[in-house]
């Protein structure tokens, strides 16, 4: 999401000019200059050759012993880059030192796996899930870009997955708090990719779109040693992100397409200029939404005007030495001016949604690491009756309408106490009420009328809740159960693949690929998913209906344990179990209570455990 950026330079070169050690200072400047104007360009294979020289030159010469931890630490061997700063010492480089012993720290005990032309690095555990549709979606964005662009990176890529915002923080320079203020996730940097887990956000992501998006910008970067200017970057990797699934162009999202024709209708778009050094020093994710849906529509606009062509032209531009302004002048062939009031005229023609769709349910929601941290900062809420609502209401907080939520929340609990009939009735009211501005509604509609076997008017609501909102993994998971009650394995694969695609550790999207599968004689995906399932904590492929679900709702906010073991979640969540006896004890430190609940749960059914303190509980709905 971040157009590389390079640091430490004037650092190094301050060392390098105070060192007594080079016998030539002139000339062993601008060699020294080369290998830092070659990691500038990217170009990591030019600049360990051009230290190679020096190295021979100087075996013992501090500066030069720096200069080759940066060219190790960029061809991804930190613990040869901190071995060396270790043996001279840091100082006067402190910050880039940290930076190396971080990236150390984080990825020393990383496994491994590797495709024709990616290795991607993981924590051992749940991220061993990601590696083979990782490398298959790379290795598709690789092919779609060579032929694109005409241009494809000469070694392995590296790719890095991490645990959590903190960690991508701490290896990449970004401030924690600029992450999660824009919504950052991912960025390419230091010769490499780098992602969060989709395990470190409460809804998954669409990490593999991700993925490819920040391939694009290390070709980009690449082919034009580093010459372009980040708007043009950034619009380049979202137009040119979905072609490792199909076209270019499909990356752009209703909320963002939507943010983006209220600020042309209000004069209110973001500057180019606004968007250096990094989209992800935006000040909010709506900011970040909106200037990215800018930078696409641009490049669409270009990309309609002159395909592949015109932008592997602007490209060149760039990297022949040409300022934006000028590169996009001759690409194009109008004044830079003319361009932008011929891309306004494009945005005012273009079709935008009709309805604005909120982009709260988009905002990437990080989970807090620390579980105690999380309880202790919801415990400084002081809106109590606020607080009990979001316990209580869960999802379905996000439907403004108050009486459209008590009907929603109505049927929910009718659902849950096995009574598909009439919760089906209660989310009809609260439906026509608020229509299909509730994905969370949508769902649970569905849901209850899957369970009355009316999987026609459930992929009706399903498949109408996905225009506007894309990315909710659980309207695929839904749809796919649907396809295949309905005989249809090949939409229910596309399906779960795309719940794959945003919440890789829910295991039952695997579990159905693997019977899909099985029964499509496919053992090589089969196995695929087997494995997945494995990692996951269970080897036998299980559906929905072969599982128990327990939802946790607690007032105040609480950890959640299951049969005795930390689940890492707190109140509310979703548990998926086995059938049989289980054990949930919920626990806040802060407020000194702990609660525990033995339920037997059946296959495929719901039970709730509710805790509410400070507030007599909610009578049952009538028999």
């Amino acid at each position: 999401m971040s157009r590389p950026l390079r640091c430490f330079v004037p650092g190094l070169m301050a060392l390098l000019l105070a060192s007594a050690a080079l016998g030539k200072p002139g000339e062993d400047m601008e060699a020294a200059k080369v290998v830092l104007d070659e990691l500038e360009a990217w170009d990591t294979a030019a600049a360990a050759k051009a230290v190679e020289g020096l190295i021979q030159r100087y075996p013992e010469a501090r500066a030069i012993k720096l200069l080759e931890a940066r060219v190790r630490f960029e061809q991804g061997d930190y613990q040869e880059a901190v071995g060396l700063l270790d043996e001279v010492g840091a100082k006067g480089d402190e910050e880039y030192a940290d930076l190396v012993r971080a990236t150390l720290d984080e990825t020393g005990k990383y496994e491994s796996r590797e495709s024709a032309h990616f290795i991607l690095r993981y924590r051992p555990g749940k991220d061993a899930v990601l590696a083979p549709y990782a490398l298959d979606a790379l290795e598709k964005i690789y092919a779609a870009l060579q032929q694109d662009l005409g241009y494809a990176p000469p070694p392995k890529v590296r790719v890095e997955v991490y645990d959590d915002a903190k960690a991508l923080s701490r290896v990449s320079t970004l401030p924690l708090k600029a992450i999660k203020t824009s919504g950052t996730i991912a960025i390419c940097k230091f010769d490499k990719l780098m992602i969060t887990s989709p395990k470190a956000l409460v809804r998954g992501y669409d990490w593999l779109d991700t993925l490819a998006h920040e391939y694009v910008h290390l070709v980009v970067s690449k082919k034009s040693r580093n010459t372009v200017p980040i708007w043009i970057h950034e619009g380049l990797a979202k137009f040119l992100e979905s072609r490792w699934r199909g076209a270019p162009g499909q990356a752009l999202s209703p909320s963002s397409a939507g943010l983006l024709a209220a600020a042309l209708k209000e004069n209110k778009l973001i500057p180019f200029e606004r968007m250096h050094p990094s989209m992800a020093l935006l000040p909010s994710q709506e900011d970040a939404a909106l200037a990215f849906a800018e930078v696409f529509t641009a490049v669409e606009y270009l990309h309609q005007k002159g395909g592949n062509a015109l932008l592997v032209k602007l490209i060149d531009e760039l990297k022949g030495g040409q300022n934006y302004d000028a590169a996009v002048a001759k690409a194009v062939g109008v004044s830079f001016p003319k361009f932008q009031q011929e891309w306004m005229a494009y945005l005012g023609k273009r079709e935008f949604p009709k309805e604005t769709v909120a982009l709260s349910v988009e905002h990437l929601k990080f989970k807090d690491d620390d579980a105690r941290a999380q309880l202790a900062e919801k415990a400084k809420n002081k809106d109590e009756k606020a607080e009990r609502e979001a316990a209580r209401f869960g999802d379905f907080l996000e439907i403004a309408d108050p009486e459209g939520r008590k009907l929603a929340h109505l049927g929910e609990l009718l659902r849950l106490r096995n009574r598909p009939a009439a919760a089906a009735e209660e989310f009809a009211k609260s439906f026509a009420r608020v229509g299909n501005r509730s994905p969370a509604l949508s769902n649970r509609y569905a849901q209850a009328l899957i369970k009355l076997g009316q999987f026609e008017e459930a992929e009706k609501l399903l498949t109408a809740s996905l225009k506007p909102y894309p990315g909710y993994a659980r309207t695929f998971q839904n749809l796919g159960e649907v396809y295949l009650a309905r005989k249809r394995p090949a939409e229910a694969e596309r399906a779960f693949l795309e719940v794959v695609g945003i919440d890789p550790f829910d295991p039952l999207p695997h579990s159905a690929l693997a019977q899909i599968y099985q029964q499509r004689g496919d053992e090589a995906r089969k196995e695929r998913e087997v494995d997945a399932l494995k990692i996951l904590g269970g080897d036998k492929p299980q559906m929905a209906s072969d599982q128990g679900i327990i939802v946790v709702r607690s007032h105040p906010f609480a950890r959640v344990l299951l049969d005795g073991k930390e689940t890492g979640r707190t109140t509310p969540t979703t548990l998926r179990v086995a059938p049989g006896s289980h054990v949930v004890r919920l626990v806040n430190d802060e407020r000194g209570f702990a609660r525990e609940s033995t339920v037997e749960v059946g296959a495929s059914e719901e039970k709730v455990v509710e805790v509410m303190l400070d507030e007599p509980a909610a009578p049952a709905p009538a028999p």
